[in-house]
C-alpha cells in the first residue's frame, strides 16, 4: 500500500510559494509515500526536486518522486506524469499560444505517439467539472473540443485520459461528485489529487494505492481491480461546500502502510 498525490506545484509555478525542497519535506512528513510534481507548463520544478532528493536520499528512505507537468490549454488543464528526460525536453520545446498555453491537438498527437512507443507517460484530467461561473480554476470545455474537432468523439477523449481527478482544493462537493460519476461512466480510475500550491494543503489529500507504485495502481484499476485505488472516505466538508480532508487522514494512511 502507498499513499500518493499526483498533482502538486512548486514555486516554478508562478502561483505557488513552495520550493521543491519544501514540497519533498512536507509531503514526506505528512505520510505520503509517492508524489508527482506537476508545475504549470514546465518540468523544471520536478527536475530540481529530483536533484535535491538524490542528494539527500538518506532523509527520505523509499519515498517516490515522479516528474510531471500540468498543461494549460485553451480547453482546460490536464497532467502528464511519469515523464522521462527526453519527454521533458520535448514538452519544454513545444510552441505555445500568445497566452502561453499549449495547443491541445499537438499535445494529443505527441503524447499518443509516446504512449504507442512504450512510454510510461500517463495523463490525468484535472478538476474537470466547474458548476459555477465564479470558479475559473476548474472545468474542461468538453463542448469546445468536440465542436473544434480536437477529439472526434467522447470515446477518443476517454481513451486519451488515464484517470479523472477528484480534486480536494478547488472543486466543490457537487463538482467532485460529478467528476467521480464521470470516471465511473468512462470506466477510468478516479484519483484524489490535492493540486497543492501552498504548504497548508500538501498532505491533506491523497489516494491509496494497493500496488508498489502509483502507476502500477492506476494500471491495475484500469484493468478492473476494484481495490487498486482507494479514495479517502474520512472526509468532512467546510460550510462553503469544498472538500477538506481531516488532518489525520494521511497520518493514519502512513500507519496502515507500515502495518501492511
Amino acid at each position: 500500500m502507498i499513499a500518493f498525490d499526483l498533482h502538486i506545484h512548486t514555486n516554478f509555478s508562478p502561483c505557488s510559494n513552495m520550493s521543491p525542497m519544501v514540497v519533498l519535506q512536507t509531503a514526506h512528513a505528512a505520510g505520503l509515500n509517492a508524489i508527482a510534481i506537476t508545475d504549470h507548463n514546465t518540468t523544471a520544478g520536478a527536475i530540481a526536486a529530483h536533484g535535491f532528493l538524490n542528494s539527500n536520499r538518506n532523509m527520505f528512505g523509499n519515498f517516490q518522486l515522479f516528474t510531471g507537468i500540468e498543461f494549460k490549454t485553451k480547453y482546460g488543464e490536464f497532467n502528464a506524469v511519469f515523464l522521462n528526460p527526453y519527454e521533458c525536453a520535448t514538452f519544454e520545446s513545444m510552441p505555445r499560444d500568445e497566452r502561453g498555453r499549449f495547443y491541445l491537438p499537438e499535445l494529443i498527437s505527441v503524447i499518443s505517439a509516446m504512449k504507442a512507443s512504450g512510454s510510461e507517460i500517463m495523463t490525468g484530467l484535472n478538476h474537470p467539472i466547474s458548476l459555477s461561473s465564479f470558479n475559473k480554476r476548474g472545468g474542461f470545455d468538453f463542448d469546445g473540443v468536440f465542436r473544434d474537432g480536437v477529439f472526434p468523439g467522447m470515446r477518443s477523449l476517454m481513451v486519451f485520459f488515464d484517470w479523472v481527478e477528484i480534486n480536494g482544493m478547488n472543486m466543490k462537493k457537487a463538482e467532485s461528485d460529478k467528476a467521480l460519476e464521470m470516471a465511473r461512466s468512462w470506466e477510468r480510475p478516479a484519483v484524489f489529487g490535492s493540486d497543492s500550491h501552498w504548504k497548508r494543503n500538501l498532505g491533506r489529500y491523497g489516494s491509496i494505492g494497493s500496488y508498489s507504485t502509483p502507476r502500477e495502481s492506476v494500471l491495475a484499476a484500469q484493468a478492473g481491480d476494484p481495490n487498486a485505488i482507494t479514495l479517502p472516505s474520512d472526509v468532512v466538508y467546510w460550510k462553503n461546500g469544498y472538500y477538506r480532508a481531516k488532518s489525520a487522514i494521511l497520518r493514519d494512511l502512513k500507519n496502515a502502510v507500515r502495518r501492511k
